[in-house]
């Protein structure tokens, strides 16, 4: 079975050959580029800074050679731009995280690093308006600035406030998704996770989630104390089909990698 199939097996409530799984196929099951580049480090893969496509978060792009280790079925067809409204398809440059992490972030993004080790990011790639961004030295990922007026609780303007959020796709961006949709569905056999922002579409229209306690025991367990949490999940969500196995949110950049290995180890060798 393929992981396509697999995917849409259990997404019809069908139970598959085996749990399908997932990391990095949307904005809230990845990794962070901290995390990833020493996970790679620890199974040996080829050092290289990791890309990002997902800025404020940091979160790394899973490739082929870590998707393959790990046994990922789902693959995603991210945003063709991120939170501060930059392309993340076209040039890329280099930029290193607190930590010494190497990544690479859109070449149309400018920032700035303080005297404090503060990284501040700028709305559309446009320096001439204030940050809309900061990293706080030694930080795994920006945390918007507010620049809001103050407002009302009583008398909330939603469709006001939020209408530059929601929009009609562009040309340009339509064009985008649509060849690399064509060349995720042609050239793999993973499932297609169209992720756009605040909704997704395509093979699994809902990644569930729920294998592992990301904020408590990922980061300060032992190996086999995230082994017997897996097999723990997996034994109360994944029998019958209807469940893609991933962390409840995304992996922080303070996980040890052997405990990110243990995890999904432990999904493949207990999903069935």
């Amino acid at each position: 079975m393929t992981s396509r199939e697999r995917v849409l097996k259990a997404l019809t409530h069908k139970e598959p050959d085996k749990v399908p799984i997932d990391l990095g196929a949307t904005y809230n099951s990845g990794i962070s580029a901290c995390a990833l580049y020493r996970l790679r480090e620890y199974y040996g893969l080829e050092k290289r800074p990791i890309q990002i496509y997902e800025t404020s978060q940091m979160i790394g792009t899973m490739e082929p050679d870590i998707m393959e280790r790990l046994h990922i079925d789902v693959i995603g067809l991210n945003s063709a731009n991120d939170c501060a409204g930059v392309p993340l398809h076209g040039p890329m440059q280099d930029f290193t995280m607190p930590d010494g992490t190497p990544v690479r972030i859109s070449a149309d993004h400018r920032y700035k690093i303080d005297e404090k080790g503060r990284s501040f990011l700028y709305p559309q790639g446009n320096d001439s308006y204030g940050p809309s961004y900061m990293m706080p030295e030694g930080g795994y990922f920006f945390d918007a600035i507010p620049r809001s007026a103050g407002y009302d609780e009583d008398n909330l303007t939603p469709v006001e406030d939020f209408k530059e959020d929601f929009k009609p796709i562009s040309q340009e961006d339509a064009r985008w998704y649509e060849e690399n949709a064509k060349l995720l569905r042609e050239t793999t056999d993973k499932a297609v996770f169209g992720c756009f922002g605040m909704g997704g579409i395509g093979d699994p229209s809902a990644i569930p989630g729920g294998g592992v306690d990301t904020q408590g025991l990922l980061p300060t367990g032992t190996p086999e104390q995230v082994k017997a949490q897996v097999k723990e999940r997996l034994d109360i969500l994944a029998r019958g089909g209807g469940y893609v196995f991933n962390t409840i949110h995304n992996i922080m950049g303070n996980v040890p990698a052997e405990n990110i290995a243990a995890c999904f180890e432990a999904a493949a060798e207990f999903g069935f």
